[in-house]
């Protein structure tokens, strides 16, 4: 068919017009039918890419941004856009080929170490990402958003100090740039002023009635642990629920982000009906929400239980009643689930909104997960031959990620000479990865022996290392998956912690699984603080004076 270019022309100008007034969608359609008249456009082809992004389309825009590759491959921006939309669909090593080959081009672009800073740092590289933020701060000395960059560089390294004034800078050179002064309200937790932070956040949202809905959302669901931390379920659930939108930034936002093709369940009658519970967030996580499941055996329901693969025998056990099976979606950036037996589906973080409304609600959260008596059996045994004290007591001292922003949540086994100067313990080591030259270390250092195997996968044999777990006294732990899985099981956990943990609701104590007793740092001290008061509650409990 002709198209007149005046036609053509006529109806740019109405596309133009749409997009002046938000109207992305039919602007879209007009765009994509001038599109077909010529597929190798390129400002089409831009403004399409555009659209897409601003409607979180991601995916789309890469197709476009791939296109507009190939027809102008010496076109730096049309790079530094394509590998933002690859990073966005959390493909950060296509994405860094995308930035070199664009830093082939113009080694002086700023927008290439700008995105490379982001990608970096969400690959966990943040050595390089410090580095790339230097050189886009050394292109552009007064950029805000370099000074913002840096700052979330500096924050990941544990640099909290650094962190804030780079913030500070980039806010003082754009007042009106909103990025610095979420990532400062955010940064006030790291120095416990969490009071300052949700007000800080509130303030944000105050000053700026007319924001897009995705940044209003992205802070509420930074907010959402700050509600959590005093006590205010309504909002802090309601909050915690935004962090599952697809369009959340991967930082503030729960994962995985899964696709499917039925419904989230809102609380619909479920008599006759399927729903799937589905893990998230890590294998802790998983452990801590878990105890929601039980609230489910009130409803006639069929339950599909889908978790991490290391829980799936210990779910079986401990949910005779429903199908246990390990998480499956598609590995491409869809993450489309793979199975489709269900007619609703909800995560199980999600479970708290419908079941534990109110902190009397926690009443019900009980230690759940049942441990293989076979198992059991077989290390009450191995721990009878090696074992020469009464009391046995599980240790577990760091976690197996080790980041430079959560190392104040951590200890190191050599700061335990108040634990491992009290006579009278068997201690069993529970601190999964490579951890055998702290142990031995500790060993000489204290003149103690730590039980341990080197047939027991603590890292992925959770079935078998619950059921080691299950013939201890006590375990003591950081705030790991070690933690929530002895609580789980019943044991008294010692829980080195901080002052005022979301998890905690407000109160002194863990609702969720209230066999975890914590033990809180002050605010500024270091987490190894907490093993004096801990070893002073085994004395008391074991009658030993202190000397």
């Amino acid at each position: 068919m002709y198209h007149s270019q005046a036609k053509i022309e006529n109806q740019l100008h109405k596309a133009e017009n749409l997009l002046s007034k938000k109207k992305l969608a039919e602007a879209k359609k007009i765009y994509l039918n001038i599109l077909n008249l010529n597929q190798e456009n390129k400002s089409i082809l831009e403004i399409l890419a555009d659209i897409c992004i601003q409607q979180n389309k991601y995916d789309e825009a890469c197709v476009y941004f791939s296109k507009l590759e190939r027809l102008d491959e010496h076109n730096v921006l049309h790079l530094t856009n394509f590998a933002f939309t690859l990073d966005k669909l959390g493909q950060f090593n296509f994405a860094l080929q995308v930035l070199a080959r664009a830093k082939e081009i113009d080694p002086s672009e700023i927008n290439i170490y700008l995105n490379e800073t982001v990608t970096l740092c969400n690959l966990k590289r943040f050595d390089d990402a410090r580095r790339s933020a230097l050189i886009a701060l050394k292109l552009e000395p007064y950029s805000a958003i370099s000074f913002n960059n840096l700052g979330a560089v500096f924050q990941k390294l544990g640099d909290n100090d650094s962190a804030k004034t780079a913030f500070i800078a980039a806010i003082e050179i754009d007042p009106t740039y909103l990025d610095p002064k979420i990532n400062l309200a955010g940064l006030f937790e790291k120095y416990y002023e969490y009071e300052k932070s949700r007000i800080e956040y509130e303030k944000i949202l105050f000053e700026n009635p007319n924001l897009d809905k995705l940044t209003t959302n992205t802070i509420k669901a930074k907010m959402a642990y700050s509600y959590l931390r005093i006590g205010d379920l309504k909002k802090g659930w309601e909050y915690y629920e935004l962090g599952m939108n697809k369009e959340i930034p991967f930082e503030s936002s729960r994962n995985p982000k899964r696709n499917f093709n039925k419904p989230k369940w809102n609380g619909e009658d479920l008599t006759d009906k399927t729903i799937l519970i589905w893990g998230e967030q890590g294998i802790g996580d998983e452990i801590l929400f878990g105890s929601c499941i039980c609230d489910f055996q009130k409803i006639k329901a069929n339950i599909i239980i889908e978790c991490e693969h290391r829980l799936v025998t210990t779910f079986q056990r401990s949910f005779p009643k429903s199908v246990v099976r390990e998480t499956a979606y598609s590995s491409d950036h869809l993450m489309l689930a793979k199975y489709h037996d269900y007619d609703f589906h909800i995560p199980m973080g999600s479970l708290m909104s419908h079941f534990r409304k109110r902190i009397e609600d926690f009443d019900l959260s009980q230690p759940y997960l049942l441990v293989c008596k076979d198992k059991a059996s077989t290390y009450e045994k191995r721990l009878s031959k090696v074992s020469t004290n009464q009391i046995r007591i599980g240790i577990s001292w760091r976690s197996g990620l080790l980041l430079a922003e959560r190392n104040t949540n951590y200890t190191a086994i050599l700061d335990w000479g108040p634990i491992f100067s009290i006579p009278g313990i068997d201690f069993v080591n529970l601190q999964y990865g490579e951890c055998e030259d702290e142990l031995i270390n500790a060993e000489s250092k204290f003149g103690i022996n730590i039980i341990r195997w080197d047939d027991l996968d603590l890292k992925n044999d959770i079935d078998s290392t619950l059921s080691l777990i299950s013939r201890l006294d006590y375990v003591i732990s950081i705030g790991n998956a070690v933690c929530d899985m002895s609580a789980a099981i019943g044991v008294t956990t010692l829980k080195l912690s901080k002052l005022n943990s979301w998890d905690q609701f407000g109160t002194n104590y863990y609702p969720l699984l209230p066999t975890i007793i914590p033990f809180a740092t002050a605010e500024s001290n270091s987490q190894a603080e907490s093993l004096f008061d801990v070893a002073n509650f085994i004395k008391e409990k074991l009658k030993i004076k202190n000397n």
